[in-house]
């Protein structure tokens, strides 16, 4: 067998370290998804693998196949990094999308280019405002930070990750699920309140329309709760933003104790 030369090791060690930054990318919000044309995102990777190069050692793969399965892993990290940013975008927009079904406004949910799925107009103000808190808490930078520090935790071809990356993964999407709660929650309850009382009424006074008193009445107990509840979700959601910096590290400690 041909052995790898300095040249082809530096090459090895450019094509894993370009592959976790691609999986980094092509799942971080805002700067990643269909939505932002290839050229950046190429660009992007291309910028983060060069600012993680002096922390990568040289990558010596036996053979062509071992490269593609370690690329393969390397995307896998990469993408891993990028999901928890992203799962904090999708928490608000998942609380969004239950607050205007249970309200009725799901029937007016059109197709979401950057998703490619249907999206209500709740679920798109949701993630509008989560995305905004991403960026103006400077999210992004931690984001992109991590990515590189990743590479000292973790350097490119190392074949181990154990349960304890999985189990900080795990973590982080039970944190999420709390928020979108936290944040779904006060709507939904004075929804639950006002069906209850429709029954109440309707029970007592047969003859009123509730079919169509209930839509109304439910839409504006929506938007009044969402209008009276806006800052302490805007709590919740920019300290799901900040925490994003200790669970990225809890991650990176996971890797680097792999």
């Amino acid at each position: 067998m041909t052995p790898w030369t300095l040249e082809a090791a530096e090459l090895a060690r450019g094509a894993l370290l370009g592959a976790r930054m691609a999986g980094l990318v092509a799942t971080m919000p805002g700067l990643g998804g269909a939505g932002v044309p290839v050229p950046v995102r190429v660009a992007l990777t291309l910028a983060l693998a060069l600012a993680a190069w002096p922390a990568a050692p040289p990558a010596t793969p036996t053979s062509l196949l071992a490269l593609g399965l370690d690329a393969g892993r390397e995307a896998l990290v990469g993408a891993a990094l990028g999901w928890i940013a992203r799962l904090v975008v999708g928490a608000a927009e998942a609380a969004g999308e239950l607050v205007g079904l249970a309200t009725g406004l799901g029937l007016g949910a059109a197709l979401d280019p950057l998703s490619g799925h249907q999206a209500t107009a709740l679920g798109l103000l949701h993630r509008w405002v989560a995305l905004g808190l991403f960026f103006a808490l400077d999210a992004h930078h931690v984001l992109l930070g991590a990515a590189v520090a990743s590479v000292r935790a973790l350097p490119p071809g190392r074949p181990a990750v154990g349960a304890d990356a999985a189990l900080a993964l795990g973590r982080a999407v039970g944190d999420m699920v709390a928020v979108g709660l936290a944040l779904a929650a006060p709507t939904l309850a004075a929804l639950g309140l006002v069906q209850l009382a429709l029954v109440v009424v309707g029970r007592s006074v047969p003859q009123l329309p509730l079919l169509t008193l209930a839509w109304p009445a439910t839409i504006l107990t929506g938007l009044v709760v969402l209008a009276l509840t806006a800052a302490p979700a805007g709590a919740v959601l920019a300290g799901a933003v900040r925490a994003l910096g200790p669970t990225l590290g809890r991650l990176l400690g996971a890797l680097g104790g792999a």
